[in-house]
């Protein structure tokens, strides 16, 4: 992972250096050496920030996928309210 593919990914995920160093569990002056290429980012610091990328998609796709349950309960029942039956129909 190159120094400007470490930094698109870590805006990506909408993270600061200080937030992605909090995570990585790194010193922040770290994070700002591999993002300027004074230092080689390891590979388990590429790997780890891929895994806080695929934690983020998933974050979303069950943030997703509730929207999408909710809306079709309230299409299933009717947005909450049941139909009631009277003996004429």
């Amino acid at each position: 992972m190159t120094p400007e593919e470490f930094k698109n990914a870590r805006r990506a995920l909408g993270m600061k250096q200080t937030e992605l160093a909090l995570a990585l569990e790194t010193p922040y002056r770290t994070v700002q050496d591999w993002e300027s290429g004074r230092n080689r980012i390891p590979g388990i610091a590429a790997v780890a920030l891929r895994l806080l990328q695929e934690q983020d998609h998933w974050a979303s796709e069950r943030q997703l996928l509730g929207v999408l349950v909710e809306q079709l309960r309230k299409n299933i029942t009717g947005g909450g309210k049941r139909k009631r039956w009277s003996k004429e129909e």
